[in-house]
């Protein structure tokens, strides 16, 4: 189980639930508050602090949740790339990118910030679409009826990240795309219970690998999480 601690000032709450004999797998903390940062990392210094909720990256967070891949690393660096303050030449940049069919995180790469930042800044200038996933979008097999989608969520929101990246398949060597665009090298799990640990196979021999093999079910439910939240 997982504790999310929002607006957590001094950890009130979370200084409750530990007391209450309360722990946690993972336990993260959101306050702009520099002497309550402070204090709350002195009272829990194994909680991620993620700084300011309006620029918590849900996405990685969610997955740091269920993986463990590590929110703190990852946010350090996507704070380090930030801006200050997004110039009206870069917004309306970004505006005609969005326009043409480029997505939030497409755009949020080429300025070297979150796709939290994107959304924030177009979304108060323009209507953004609807957030579906279809056509070129959905990218990764999710092998049929023995597929386990919770953990094929996590290894596509991994691949966005850049935490997992496309190889050739180990099987034949092959890398090519569909007419469409796709890619038909396709992450493979031999075990669910191991979201990212993937083997690369084109489409073919994953195909064939299913034949002949079933994967290893997941045994355990999805992390749980606990959130709190003080007054904003």
């Amino acid at each position: 189980m997982n504790y999310l601690d929002l607006f957590a000032g001094i950890g009130g709450f979370a200084l409750g639930a530990y007391n209450a004999g309360w722990r946690f797998e993972r336990h993260y903390f959101s306050e702009i508050d520099p002497w309550c940062c402070k204090l709350y990392a002195r009272r829990f210094p194994d909680a991620v602090p993620l700084g300011d909720i309006r620029e918590i990256d849900g996405e990685l967070l969610y997955l740091d949740m269920m993986s463990g891949f590590g929110y703190s690393s990852a946010m350090e660096a996507d704070m380090a790339g930030k801006f200050k303050k997004m110039t009206e030449e870069k917004v309306t940049e970004a505006i005609a990118m969005y326009q043409r069919g480029l997505s939030l995180a497409d755009i949020g790469a080429f300025y070297g910030v979150s796709r939290q930042s994107i959304w924030d800044v177009l979304r108060r200038r323009i209507d953004l679409r609807a957030h579906l996933k279809y056509g070129g979008e959905n990218h990764f097999y999710r092998g049929g009826i023995k597929s386990d989608p919770h953990v094929h969520d996590i290894t596509e929101k991994a691949i966005k990240r850049g935490v997992l990246h496309p190889q050739p398949c180990e099987m034949c060597g092959e890398e090519y795309r569909f007419k469409d665009g796709r890619l038909a090298v396709q992450a493979h799990h031999d075990d669910y219970n191991k979201p990212l640990e993937v083997r690369w196979l084109c489409q073919k021999c994953h195909h064939a690998w299913h034949k002949t093999n079933s994967p290893t079910r997941r045994t355990r439910e999805p992390a749980q999480v606990i959130v709190t939240g003080g007054f904003p």
